[in-house]
């Protein structure tokens, strides 16, 4: 599991595609009614990038910089780091409320009301106790917040910063196609990814 970041490069397409992808085991009785069982409790997501541009002159190695996180991490085998510029940040997002007796709580991130860990962390801009901004915590490297002493019961935890998601290419082939000197296409460039670790 690396830490290393996919490059933000000039040339990618506009026109993502972003597919979250549940697991659901449905069993159909000769009646017809069904019973189904969700094997997932957060999505992984289906990412689609392409790019109409990578340059390879000295000056720019965009080309190298995509093959070479692609060769280094052995196709599929070995996942990255993905800042996703639809779903990068959180600002004042609750994570918890206090009971006076936990100290330790997994920040989160919330998209049209569902909520799902976030375990990749950039950077924390705050940490907020019922408002009151806070430096007496710990954060560990899967995005869990360790306060020093327990939250007061009922107090309201908030956070603002921004994250990864997890990331691992989907095949184990790249296709860059040279169509001018220097200057190279990428058509496919898909990703899986998730904003916990279940790439690992």
């Amino acid at each position: 599991m690396s830490n290393e970041v996919f490059p933000t490069l000039p040339g990618i397409k506009w026109g993502i595609e972003k597919e979250p992808e549940f697991s659901t085991r449905v069993v159909r009785a000769v009646s017809g009614y069904e019973v189904r069982l969700a094997e997932r409790a957060y999505p992984t997501y289906q990412i689609k990038l392409s790019f109409e541009f990578l340059r390879s002159a000295a000056a720019y190695l965009e080309l190298q910089a995509v093959v070479g996180l692609f060769l280094r991490h052995q196709g599929q085998c070995d996942s990255f780091l993905l800042l996703d510029a639809s779903d990068y940040q959180a600002t004042n997002q609750s994570f918890g409320t206090g009971d006076g007796v936990n100290k330790i709580f997994s920040l989160v991130s919330t998209w049209g009301g569902f909520v799902q860990p976030v375990r990749n962390i950039k950077t924390i801009g705050s940490i907020t106790v019922n408002g009151t901004a806070t430096s007496a915590y710990t954060i560990g490297t899967t995005g869990l917040i360790t306060f020093t002493a327990a939250p007061a019961l009922g107090a309201v935890l908030r956070w603002t910063g921004e994250y990864y998601h997890r990331c691992r290419f989907a095949d184990d082939t790249l296709s860059p196609r040279q169509f001018m000197q220097d200057i190279w296409e990428l058509n496919k460039c898909d990703l899986v990814g998730a904003l916990g670790n279940q790439i690992g």
